[in-house]
């Protein structure tokens, strides 16, 4: 039945939310209705709520959200009549319904009744149903007027529903919308809720309600008692996780209690006594030995560790190591990475013995080598040994000594150094002999097996009974590994794998099969182990020509790849998704259908921002946005609880250990990972990275298209014909959509790192600043981009060929849908993002430069950072379309004096050289920030003013941000005040860093740098800065270089700057794809804005067509034709 706590709830929400007085119609009825109901007259009340909901249907639409408040006052009413539970969902579930209807699902009426369902719901008996209906509606009133006042209604009903951990992340985000607490579940009542858990054993549940506990007392009480309140409750949680097996749970209450308040020498005594404990069951027997013991434990062990000794103690840096094994262990090898640098950073710091650093160095090497930086493995293992006391490796144990070799024995391998790696395989096998002389314990026997593994690799590029190398070391397999463990599957697939490399398609199968056994009685079936399997299956099926089993293995891979605790790998898994598109378009005339779900695989392989970037962006959101950064902690807590999950199921497999409880925990975590992502994505985020993938259908891009656009994209699996029996060419294929038309048609190059490669042979062809081009010209033979303004060549200054023949492969297989195209909308893959599409050539050459057939003459030319970016775009597209300008440059760096703006020459090139070191700075809560000092050294861009100017000019009118007003705090006041999404036009003319330069950990707009540097200026625009911007220009106009690069070093482009503009609010880019000349970037881009204030209806490609077209013809000296002087500018957007 309806409880009382529900009723009044209800009539709180209710009457908060009143409409306001004076209405007529439904609305008057309801303001006497709730009259009647405050007087006490509640069969009044019930009779006027019934003449409002009494009206017909058209009148209900004519006032809809009276209607609802109606139906709200009808549930008060029915719940304090106490009827029965399904009488009361039957009306709720008729007023959600209409709230959907009316798309009043985020008013305050439809939260209203939302909620009212939700505890319908748990009343009629459908708890599962009800958890999920607070949730929708949570997602419903995020971002909305109502978020904070939906959280606190969240908040009761979560405890109402048992269901804490949700009810934890809603009470943070009413803290965070709202600065304070307004639910009504008070603190004592939490405590009660507690002791009773407590009781029952419910250590999870008790551990969401002592951290509810917490955030009520830090907003309720003094923040000193609040930190006093914390201490001892973080304390209990830390016991209550320990004792209860919960070690990762365990290890964050002690890194939170640890900060506080100051650790009394009794708990330190106290926690010095279970730290030596944990450290003595964690550490491996030796050195080098592999560790058996779960992250979570592990990382128990270094808070602890952190707790009780000196910063820089060896015991710390133990710690370390044995986390970053567990790490290893279950496929992180980044973080594995990290954690190993700064064990090493404290056993130097604390002047740890030699032999101890050289562990570690030995460790890292193995690392490298695991993340495929084999020149970095051999520097490693240098120094290890060179810092390694003499005789020290020869005294490990028979074990250690067997792990060492056959670490290095892998990288030998890897190198194709035979000798080398007989060497260390022969000392491992001296080493096993000595193991199982003294007793190999059960825990090590596996390293045997790697052992074996490691030899039939050799065998395979020797050619020295391959055959029989595979089948010992899977017999090696069988015999060492325990039954009914992952790592068994793990390893049974790797021979498998291995096998099928060989040839022996039958003995793989088998291994395959019962690898596939193995991994789906002790795995998740979102393992990513699981996925491999069934890749590997389709594969094999199609190689049988079974086509149908081949599309299901490679459709039941991506499927566990999209799941949200794999989200993190979608860059290593982009093969499969390719893969499956290719089994859907391998036809002369896919189906409609096939296409779309191919076209849906493609989107998943652009998701190309960094992880590091994302990072960024949640510390900044935990700044500028609370409540965003309480989703995205939710989503980050999450993944590192399933990593802790899986890695404790694994050790339970080994002990035979109950795994039920593990498994209920492990879906509970899956489960709040599925529920952040998906809020991220309402918040929509998914153009920085952090948020979901909603993938485009086709019917939705071709409702988006206007007639004379071409949308294309690629599919490039880059399989090879040779060991695809069956493939006759290319496997990869060009896709061409528009408003009434699909065309599917062949890419002709085989090879996608060939194709890669001749994209970068034409950018060398104009861009000077590309690492490997250089400016380099024998004799009168000059390369075009440093065709100097009066040379007059005797040979073609332009690889026609080149610029040509990748168009033919690119876009000949769809050519009849681009003929009489005005537009082509390009979504290319990551690697192709930095393809100059307007220089290439449609006709083969030689050509004139002046009449030479580039793409852009006969198509106006956009990019899309992604397939989805285009919903977004394009959504956004049909704003104003004024003229209001603003133009940031010429910052305070570098040398301070005038300049003319005549003076400019031509092929004057812009570039970020300077004196100076990196541009790294403090860290700041969390955050890097940039030195302003370093900043100063780079070489000032004097012309960037002139270039300012000459836009606004251009357009007739502007603001203008130069030298000292050329800074990030004019930037974010203007924000701040509202003023910024004002402006039509924006351009930012100044340095732009891409990632890895300078030290830079992400890309940025360099501006006039503070003295001293602050979350709030250090004049370095970052990305996670930019994507907290509210802009609606219709253009952003990026004038520096190579703001079409990536998050990282060697990343796709486009994945830094540009994403964070259009969460921003862009709705277009122009960005530059190398180092442009001065003068170019001042004409192009005021000829560019010009045409747009002349003809507000032009789009922005179009506009760039024709300034470029200008410039070519127009052109006074060859470099102004040239397309290293032109191709440089592109526009990014739809």
């Amino acid at each position: 039945m309806w409880g009382a706590s529900s009723r009044a709830a209800a009539l709180a929400l209710a009457l908060l939310l009143a409409p306001p007085a004076g209405a007529q119609g439904i609305d008057a009825l309801n303001q006497q209705a709730i009259a009647a109901y405050q007087a006490g007259d509640l069969a009044t009340a019930r009779a006027l709520t019934e003449d409002a909901l009494a009206v017909d249907m058209a009148a209900a639409a004519a006032e809809p959200e009276a209607y609802l408040w109606a139906l709200n006052n009808l549930l008060v009413l029915m719940g304090a009549a106490g009827e029965d539970a399904d009488t009361i969902l039957a009306t709720t579930t008729r007023a959600v319904d209409f709230a959907a209807t009316a798309g009043l699902e985020a008013s305050a009426p439809g939260l209203g009744v939302a909620f009212f369902h939700a505890s319908a719901l748990d009343a009629a008996g459908h708890r599962a149903a009800a958890i999920d209906a607070v949730r929708q509606a949570m997602t419903m009133a995020r971002g909305k007027a109502n978020h904070g006042l939906a959280a606190a209604r969240a908040v009761d009903l979560s405890f109402a529903l048992e269901d804490y951990g949700r009810m934890v992340g809603f009470m943070e985000e009413m803290i965070a919308v709202t600065g304070g607490y307004s639910a009504t579940t008070l603190i004592d009542t939490l405590f009660e809720r507690q002791e009773a858990l407590e009781e029952a054993g419910k250590i999870e549940d008790v551990a969401h309600l002592i951290r509810a506990r917490i955030l009520i007392a830090q907003v309720v009480v003094p923040a000193d008692q609040a930190e006093v309140f914390a201490h001892t409750a973080l304390f209990r949680l830390f016991t209550l996780n320990y004792f209860a097996g919960n070690f990762g749970a365990a290890a964050d209450a002690l890194g939170e209690w640890a900060g506080t308040g100051e650790v009394t020498e009794d708990e330190r005594a106290q926690l010095a006594e279970i730290a030596e404990n944990v450290l003595t069951l964690s550490q491996r027997r030796t050195y080098g030995a592999e560790s058996q013991v779960a992250l979570g434990y592990a990382q128990m062990a270094v808070a602890l560790a952190r707790v009780v000794y000196p910063p820089n103690d060896a015991r710390v840096a133990q710690a370390l190591r044995e986390r970053a094994a567990a790490e290893a262990a279950l496929g992180q090898y980044a973080r594995a990475a990290a954690t190993l640098q700064e064990a090493l950073a404290i056993a130097e710091a604390g002047k740890a013995r030699a032999g101890d650093r050289a562990f570690l160095l030995s460790d890292l090497a193995a690392n490298a080598w695991q993340r495929g930086d084999l020149g970095l493995s051999d520097a490693l293992y240098v120094r290890a040994d060179a810092l390694m006391p003499a005789g020290e490796w020869a005294v490990l144990s028979p074990v250690d000594r067997m792990i060492e070799a056959t670490n290095r024995a892998k990288l030998a391998v890897a190198r194709e150094d035979v000798a080398t790696a007989r060497a260390h395989i022969d000392t491992g096998r001296a080493a096993l002999a000595d193991a199982r002389e003294a007793g190999l314990a059960p825990g090590d026997r596996p390293t045997a097996a790697r052992l074996d593994e490691v030899a039939a690799q050799l065998a395979r590029i020797t050619g020295d009974a391959p055959f029989e190398a595979a089948y010992r070391w899977a017999a090696s397999v069988r015999e060492n590994y325990p039954e009914d463990h992952a790592d068994r599957a793990l390893a049974l697939y790797n021979v498998a794998d291995h096998l099928y490399a060989l040839g022996d398609r039958a003995a793989a199968r088998d291994l395959l099969d019962e690898a596939g056994v193995t991994a789906a009685a002790t795995l998740p079936p979102t393992a990513p182990l699981i996925a491999s399997i069934a890749r590997t299956r389709g594969i094999d099926a199609l190689l049988a020509g079974d086509r149908d089993t081949a599309l299901a293995g490679l459709g039941a891979a991506v499927e566990i790849h999209k799941a949200p605790e794999n989200r993190d790998a979608l860059a290593d898994n982009g093969f499969d998704f390719q893969f499956y598109a290719w089994l859907l378009l391998d036809a002369p005339a896919p189906a409609r259908a096939d296409v779309d779900a191919a076209l849906r695989a493609i989107q998943w392989t652009q998701v190309n921002r960094a992880a590091e970037a994302v990072t960024s962006m949640a510390a900044r959101l935990v700044q500028e946005d609370p409540a965003l950064a309480v989703l995205l902690k939710t989503r980050q807590d999450a993944q590192e609880d399933i990593s802790r999950l899986r890695s404790a199921i694994a050790q339970a497999y080994a002990t035979d250990a109950d795994l039920s409880g593990l498994r209920a925990r492990e879906a509970r975590a899956t489960a709040a990972l599925a529920d952040a992502d998906a809020a991220l994505a309402e918040s929509d985020l998914s153009l920085t990275g952090a948020g979901g993938i909603d993938a485009l259908g086709l019917d939705e891009i071709q409702a988006r298209l206007a007639p004379g656009e071409v949308f294309v994209t690629f599919s490039l699996p880059g399989l090879s014909p040779e060991r695809l029996p069956g493939l006759d060419g290319s496997s990869n294929r060009a896709i061409a959509i528009t408003a009434d038309s699909v065309t599917v048609g062949p890419v002709r190059e085989v090879r996608r790192a060939t194709l890669v490669e001749r994209v970068a042979a034409l950018r060398c062809e104009m861009a000077v600043s590309d690492p490997g081009c250089g400016a380099a010209f024998s004799g009168p033979l000059f390369r075009g981009s440093m065709l100097p303004p009066t040379a007059t060549p005797q040979e073609p200054v332009f690889d026609w060929a080149v610029a040509h023949d990748l168009y033919t492969d690119l876009f000949g297989g769809i050519a009849a849908a681009l003929d009489g195209a005005d537009t082509v909308i390009i979504a290319p893959p990551g690697d192709l993002l930095n393809l100059p599409f307007a220089a290439l050539v449609t006709a083969p050459g030689p050509h004139d430069l002046a009449s030479a057939p580039w793409f852009i003459r006969d198509h106006a030319v956009s990019v899309l950072p992604s397939i989805p970016a285009f919903r977004t775009l394009r959504a956004g597209a049909d704003g104003h379309v004024g003229t209001t300008f603003l133009g940031v440059g010429d910052p305070l760096v570098g040398n301070t004096g005038a300049i003319a703006c005549a003076a400019i020459q031509v092929a004057a090139l812009r570039g970020a050289a300077g004196d100076g070191d990196t541009v790294l700075g403090p860290l700041r809560e969390g955050i890097r920030l940039a030195a302003p000092a370093e900043l100063r050294k780079l070489d000032r861009l004097a012309d960037t003013a002139c270039e300012v100017e000459a836009m606004r000019a251009a357009i007739g009118r502007g603001d203008i941000l130069l030298r000292g007003e050329a800074t990030e705090r004019a930037i974010k006041a203007r924000d701040a005040a509202g003023t910024l999404s004002g402006y039509d036009v924006i351009t930012f003319a100044t340095h732009g860093l891409i990632a890895g330069e300078r030290g830079a950990v992400a890309p940025g707009l360099v501006l006039t740098p503070p003295e001293t540097a602050s979350l709030e200026d250090d004049g370095l625009l970052t990305p996670a800065e930019i994507a907290r911007l509210t802009l609606s220009a219709r253009l952003v106009v990026l004038s520096a270089c190579n703001t079409a690069a990536g998050e990282t070093p060697g990343q796709a482009g486009l994945s830094g700057l540009a994403g964070s503009f259009f969460h921003a609010g862009a709705r277009a880019l122009l960005v530059t794809h190398w180092s442009v000349y001065s003068t170019a970037s001042a004409r192009i881009s005021s000829g560019l804005v010009g045409r747009l204030a002349a003809r507000p209806d032009l789009s922005n490609a179009a506009a760039l067509r024709e300034t470029v077209l200008e410039v070519i013809e127009g052109a006074t000296v060859p470099l102004e034709r040239h397309p290293s002087y032109w191709a440089a500018f592109a526009i990014i957007g739809a």
